[in-house]
């Protein structure tokens, strides 16, 4: 039982980490866009 909360914990602080990746892919994306551009 406590196993299977762990592991909900630790899918849950990943998928947190990959959004936060994504946001700051997207903010350099955008940023290097307006410079190029």
């Amino acid at each position: 039982m406590i196993e299977l909360r762990g592991k909900a914990v630790a899918d849950a602080h990943k998928a947190i980490l990959q959004e936060k990746v994504a946001a700051v892919g997207n903010s350099v994306i955008t940023m290097a866009v307006l410079l190029v551009g």
